[in-house]
Formats: C-alpha cells, sequence, structure tokens
C-alpha cells in the first residue's frame, strides 16, 4: 500500500469547526481542485470526474467527531484506496492533513503518485482559503 500525504495545513480555526465543514460532503465541491467537473453529491456520497482521468464514486467511510473523516470508494474502482482528512486540535486551533492509501502496483506509482499527491495538496490549501474566506465573511 502506497502512503501518499499533503503538506499539514495549521488553521487558527478550531477542530470543531474543519469537522464541521469536512463532515458534509457537499462542502468538498468548493476545495476541489479546477480539473473536477460533473459534481454530484447526496448525503453520504459523492461523485466527480477528473479532467483527463475518469470518475470518482466516493463515501463516507467513517467519522470521528473533531478528528477524522475517512473516505473509501463507491462502485467499480481502478485501484483500492481511501482518503483520511485528518484534524488535530491545538491551543490554537487545529492542524489538518489528507492521507490517501493506494494500493499501487509500481509502474501506477511511478505515474500517479506525483499527480495524486498534487491533488490532495490542493484539496487541503483550498480548505484553508475556503475556511477562512467563510469565517471572514
Amino acid at each position: 500500500m502506497t502512503k501518499l500525504e499533503s503538506k499539514v495545513i495549521d488553521t487558527h480555526l478550531s477542530a470543531q469547526t474543519v469537522y464541521d465543514f469536512l463532515s458534509v460532503l457537499a462542502n468538498h465541491e468548493q476545495i476541489m481542485p479546477e480539473q473536477v467537473s460533473d459534481w454530484q453529491v447526496d448525503g453520504d456520497t459523492c461523485q466527480y470526474v477528473i479532467k483527463g482521468t475518469g470518475s470518482v464514486h466516493l463515501k463516507v467511510k467513517e467519522r470521528k467527531e473533531n478528528r477524522l473523516i475517512a473516505l473509501e470508494p463507491n462502485g467499480r474502482i481502478p485501484f483500492p484506496f481511501d482518503v483520511n482528512w485528518k484534524i488535530e486540535a491545538h491551543d490554537s486551533g487545529a492542524k489538518v492533513q489528507v492521507i490517501m492509501n493506494a494500493d499501487l502496483n509500481p509502474i501506477l506509482k511511478m505515474i500517479a503518485a506525483s499527480p495524486l499527491t498534487n491533488f490532495i495538496n490542493l484539496q487541503v490549501e483550498n480548505l484553508n482559503r475556503v475556511l477562512h474566506e467563510e469565517k471572514s465573511a
């Protein structure tokens, strides 16, 4: 299993605020990179298309209040993976990181590891931007 980790963002918002935002899958549309289109959500499931890659279908696998939102594939997938939004509270806010565990063969790992890491980095950066825009609005 290949473990891909985003950069860690340190936000001055509470773990509860971050968790509340991420626990609603509809909010994830706001943090998707530009190459994502055809966003659809239905409660705890979502699907979207990554231009040049294909369709992604996810569902919430687990929630741990103020600490974790875990997503897993929902339907056919090219390789097994999961996506974990980890939230760590501290005195002045929370740290957030996305960890993706993917079962990539060596060739796919060479091809996909960097774009997947870039994708989750963009999501965490967009999360930081969106949360701070909402707080200042």
